[in-house]
């Protein structure tokens, strides 16, 4: 399945950067890549600077990470250089986020849902097939695997990867999708087989200069970056959160023993696991929301492959046109 953003087609990688820099984002747009930036980030830019970078994309786009809907309401992204990706809940009923998407943002405007189970998938891919209307502005799915860090999937990347392999979602798909969760070269070459029509890099960049990880973490990570170090905190609770569990990082462990408190919380008469997972929940994302430097710092599986992949690509460019061409490269 070929994807088109602007100039770019084919199989696509989208690099989520942890922090924005426009000549950086402009050259990662040049080697073949779709740069996914935080939507804070976008708007500290101010109007001037934001145009300089969508006017040298030269007709290719960015991806905003606008976290909510709420958000598109109430910031400027219509412009079709800026492709939105927006978190999906299971709360949500099929179409709510889509007609929230049709008064927040202009025809021209694309959204890309994150979801983090197949049957979710299914479920909105079923309900465009029986009747998307022409204003939906949703431009694909990003699916995410339990590798990733924050809120992660319900299963491995691998195991959806089956999943999809076995729903033929490469002709059922009535919108692209792209993965996300601990890809590394020849697992994108299998995404492509699966149907995918591209992949997110994000945890697998924790060794490289464009990771928001600090400098002297990143140093003490480098040699023994194993992707064990990212573990879920919370799993007991029905809502896992993968963070970064290191003595290099006091805030992972604090986190994990709020969660542990929380589970240990005896429970009254009549009460059931869902409410320790909601109070789980809301003491999580306010942990998460954290502005002092308390919080603790999301991290996936994937900044295990992280290390190699800077020795053998030193260049994040190099990288991307490696994974771009991987279906190519590494089809049977």
């Amino acid at each position: 399945m070929d994807i088109v953003f602007g100039s770019q087609q084919g199989f696509v990688c989208v690099v989520a950067l942890g922090r924005l820099e426009v000549a950086e984002v402009i050259s990662l747009v040049r080697s073949g890549a779709l740069p996914l930036v935080a939507a804070k980030d976008f708007l500290a830019l101010g109007a001037q600077q934001q145009e300089v970078l969508l006017g040298a994309l030269g007709g290719a786009q960015i991806m905003v990470d606008a976290s909510s809907a709420a958000q598109l309401r109430n910031d400027p992204f219509a412009d079709p250089r800026i492709e939105c990706l927006l978190d999906d809940s299971d709360a949500l009923n099929v179409f709510d986020a889509f007609d929230a998407f049709n008064t927040a943002i202009s025809p021209s405007g694309k959204v890309w849902l994150q979801v983090r189970s197949v049957e979710r998938l299914l479920e909105l891919n079923q309900a465009i097939a029986a009747g998307s209307r022409p204003t939906d502005p949703l431009a694909g799915f990003v699916l995410v695997g339990a590798e990733s860090g924050g809120v992660g999937g319900r299963q491995s990347t691998f195991v959806q990867l089956q999943r999809l392999m076995a729903a033929q979602w490469a002709t059922i798909g009535q919108r692209p999708l792209m993965l996300r969760g601990g890809v590394g070269l020849y697992s994108a070459a299998a995404c492509a087989l699966a149907g995918a029509a591209g992949v997110v890099l994000d945890d697998q960049l924790a060794a490289y200069p464009q990771s928001s990880l600090a400098l002297t973490l990143k140093s003490r990570l480098r040699e023994t970056l194993d992707g064990t170090e990212a573990a879920p905190v919370g799993e007991a609770l029905g809502w896992p959160v993968r963070v970064l569990l290191h003595p290099s990082a006091p805030t992972g462990r604090a986190f994990e023993t709020l969660a542990l408190a929380i589970e240990a919380q005896p429970q009254t008469p009549g009460a059931d696991r869902a409410q320790l997972k909601a109070a789980w929940q809301q003491r999580a994302l306010a942990e998460l929301a954290r502005t002092d430097g308390g919080a603790p710092i999301l991290l996936g599986q994937g900044c295990g492959l992280s290390p190699a992949l800077q020795r053998a690509f030193p260049r994040l460019q190099k990288l991307v046109r490696a994974l771009v061409d991987a279906p190519h490269q590494f089809a049977l």
